[in-house]
């Protein structure tokens, strides 16, 4: 058959080869898709999909960056870049790329629970890096709405807030969540 001139052929192929799972195919038609357009973002991240599967991740990481490069607020990258990262291990790198979401688009919810799952053993971590963002976006509904869903990973919820609390005393959110805490923990009769 005569090589296609649109990039988005050579994808669906790709897609078609990699839900079948024969990646060696699905390698070589998103190469063939970006040979087509070098800027075909699809392409980029079918290929380092691909190479995750492979169990490449320096590729896939490699790949996806080159997606990001062409497309620098493309979520969809920065997405599958965040979960790489986690998968990993690389914490810190996965919340940098979840913050890189979240200032190009303050009310994206997506971001805040990717933070919340990539520190999902830390809370105090969690909480922290949430007031951080709050003291740059001070109205954002979002983070407020993370901050109060993220409080129920701390063990020791109630020092961890007060701590909050003395650290942004003009925070209105630490003192509201240091209040449900209280009327969580109240022993009514």
């Amino acid at each position: 058959f005569r090589s296609p001139k649109y990039p988005n052929v050579y994808n669906v192929l790709g897609n078609i080869y990699l839900q079948k799972k024969d990646y060696d195919k699905a390698e070589n038609f998103y190469n063939k898709s970006i040979k087509v357009s070098k800027n075909f973002i699809q392409g980029y991240i079918g290929l380092a999909d691909t190479y995750f599967l492979m169990n490449k991740p320096f590729l896939a990481e490699v790949t996806i960056k080159k997606a990001i490069l062409h497309s620098p607020n493309n979520t969809t990258a920065r997405y599958f870049l965040v979960s790489l990262y986690a998968s990993l291990d690389r914490k810190e790198e996965a919340v940098e790329e979840c913050m890189k979401i979240f200032k190009n688009n303050p009310k994206d919810m997506m971001s805040l629970m990717m933070i919340s799952l990539v520190y999902e053993d830390d809370g105090k971590k969690c909480i922290k890096k949430f007031f951080e963002m709050l003291k740059d976006y001070p109205k954002n509904s979002s983070i407020k709405l993370a901050i109060t869903f993220s409080k129920d990973k701390l063990k020791d919820k109630e020092t961890m807030i007060k701590k909050l609390v003395s650290k942004y005393p003009d925070s209105s959110d630490a003192h509201c969540i240091l209040g449900d805490i209280y009327f969580d923990s109240y022993k009514w009769d």
